[in-house]
Formats: structure tokens, sequence, C-alpha cells
């Protein structure tokens, strides 16, 4: 009774621990491998689908059943892999299973870090019919291109052998994946916008600084950190000086800026600029997401010596009453001790005097 129980626990684990797991990339050729030794043309391979129980014969004999595989080097061979080959493939002879193998299609997608407001440029592979875009939080899929030369979105465009969309943004974010006709991947693109990074010297003699953003001036907002203010990421010092394209005049900097649409976007200045306008500016989108982030130096003497006004009058007073300590205490502990020497002198002489005298009366 006892072996019964354990005789399918002891199968399960010795036929789970007897196959091989294969991760492949989507596109990828690849060959079944099979048992060395035994004859493929009196064998068959069957095939059940990821998530399924019910294996199906995709190759018998040498002759396969369905047009994607086709048996080449005395094996069977999937020329390029898809989502749809992930599943179990055994090979099986007679009445017996020969080897069983397990194909995972993982995910290869290559990374690809763009700045915003800058061209995203993918190149197209030769056997590609078509590219794909789909959003990070989303499963659905759209179209962009195809080999029709017809433009599918407006997005982007085919230039010689790239796809390139201008001006990338935070909502072009996500997997851009290129597919033959059949629908099998042929390469995947991962892409991530980052905010355009500047740096800005006013010792470069330009008291300007412009920059382009591709966004209407109603999503525009403008926040700035000056230098002297110690950074906490847990609570953010910047203060709000531009939001949703109008100026914050609430604020004593003395920062000007200037809004200008132009064609696809808005071109903003920093004028008039000085060492009180020293700092970080961060231009944020109406979703608060970071496009580009200018670090503004310089020389910062005259606000460096701002922050040693409040100290003056505090060594003045000081000052003050070192003067009158000298002046009025000293001088006064110094008056008050009568110096002894010339009153010692004075009364010495007389003394001197009556001794000679006494002497002279002496000798005569």
């Amino acid at each position: 009774m006892l072996t019964r129980l354990l005789f399918p626990l002891i199968f399960m684990a010795c036929y789970a621990y007897s196959m091989q797991v294969y991760e492949m990339c989507p596109g990828t050729p690849f060959y079944v491998p099979r048992l060395p030794g035994h004859d493929p043309t009196t064998s068959n391979v069957q095939f059940a689908p990821k998530g399924s129980s019910r294996p199906e014969f995709i190759l018998k004999g040498t002759t396969p059943t369905d047009d994607r595989y086709s048996f080449k080097d005395d094996t069977l061979f999937i020329p390029a892999l898809s989502e749809s080959d992930a599943g179990t493939y055994t090979w099986s002879g007679d009445t017996r299973t020969l080897k069983t193998i397990q194909i995972v299609i993982k995910d290869c997608a290559v990374p690809q870090v763009v700045v915003f407001g800058h061209p995203l440029k993918l190149s197209i592979p030769t056997e590609a019919y078509s590219l794909e875009y789909q959003r990070p939080s989303e499963k659905q899929t759209r179209s962009l291109w195809d080999r029709t030369g017809q433009s599918v979105s407006q997005r982007g465009s085919q230039r010689g052998s790239s796809w390139v969309a201008e001006r990338t943004t935070y909502a072009d974010q996500g997997s851009y994946t290129f597919r033959t006709q059949l629908g099998v991947e042929v390469s995947k693109v991962q892409v991530k916008v980052r905010a355009d990074v500047q740096y800005y010297n006013l010792d470069d003699g330009d008291k300007r600084f412009d920059t382009f953003v591709p966004l209407r001036p109603d999503q525009i907002n403008v926040f700035f950190l000056s230098k002297q203010e110690f950074y906490d990421p847990e609570y953010d010092h910047s203060l709000l000086i531009v939001e949703h394209g109008s100026w914050i005049t609430e604020n004593d900097l003395g920062i000007q800026i200037s809004l200008n649409q132009v064609k696809d976007g808005v071109n903003i200045g920093l004028l008039d600029l000085s060492s009180t306008n020293v700092g970080t500016y961060k231009i944020l989108d109406m979703d608060r997401n970071i496009v580009a982030v200018i670090y503004l130096s310089g020389k910062e003497l005259a606000q460096d010596y701002r922050y040693l006004y409040p100290i003056i009058p505090a060594g003045l007073a000081i000052l003050l009453l070192a003067c009158w300590w000298y002046c009025c205490c000293y001088n006064s502990d110094s008056k008050s001790e009568t110096p002894s020497d010339p009153a010692d002198a004075t009364n010495a002489q007389p003394v001197e005097m009556q001794a000679l005298a006494s002497t002279d009366s002496t000798a005569a």
C-alpha cells in the first residue's frame, strides 16, 4: 500500500529532475535536443503549451504537423521562437518517453535611456515587418510602423534604416518591439526617459540662459533651490516660482524668467542673472515629472558677504565695549595707585643734605 502511494511521487520527482529547462530569447532559432543513439525517424515529438496539460503531436517521424516547424539535422527545428512556443516538448518512441525539455521565453528587451526633448532612434532589423509599442502600465499594444510604407502613427516615421520619433517625452516610455510578418518578435527595446541636465556658469560672461522644452506653457512648473539651502530628500525646500506657466511674484529673489511659445514647445529664459540667482532650477510637467534641471553656478562673493551683515553690528558693539573698558576702567585703576618713587626721592634729598652739613661741622 505504501509503495503504491510513493511510486507516483517518486516518478514525478525523477521526471522533473530529468527535464531540461531552456530560457530563450524571442526570435532565436532552436533545435529541440534528443537522446543520442535513438532513431529520430521512428520517434515523435509532442508539445504542451505553457499552462496546458494536453500535449499535441507536432512531429511524427520526420514530418512536422505545423508549418512553423521543420525537420533539420535529424531533429525538430524552430526557425524563430515566439511566446507561443513556450511549454513542454517530449520525445516519445512506441510507448515510452525518451526525452522531455521545457522552453521558457524570457524578456530580452535592451534598455535604452533617452533625454527628455531629444529624438528617439531605433534601428530597424532587416527581417522586421512592423513595430509595436506598449506602455509600462498597459497590456494593450499599438502599431507604430510597418513595411507598407504608410505611417501608422504620427508619433514617428522611418528615416533610412531607423525609426525616429522627435522630441521624446515621458509619454514615450515603454517597450518597442519589432516583429516579422508572422508576428514573431525580432528585437525589443525598453525605453526610459530622463531629465535633461544642463550646467551654466555665470563666469562665462553672458547673464542670460535659454532652454527649450516640448511642452505647452500651461504644462510648465519651475522650482528654485538656492545653493545655500541644505538638500533633504525627505523634505523639498524648493521654491515654486512658475506654476502652470504663470509667474509667482511672492518672492524677493530677483529671479526673472520668460516663457515664449514657439513651434512644438516653449523657450524658457533666465534673465539678468546675478550671484543671487545661483542654485538649481527644476522644470516639471503637469504630472510633476522632472523634464529639465539647470545647475547655475558662479562667483558668489557678494552673496557670501551678505551673510556677514548680521555679524557686523555685534562686532562693533564688542569693539565699543572694549574701548570703554580700556578708557574708563583700566585708566581709573592706574590713577588710583600713587607711585612711591617720586615721593621717596623728594624726602631723601633733605636728609642727604643734613648728613653732609653734619660732616662739615665735625671736620671744622
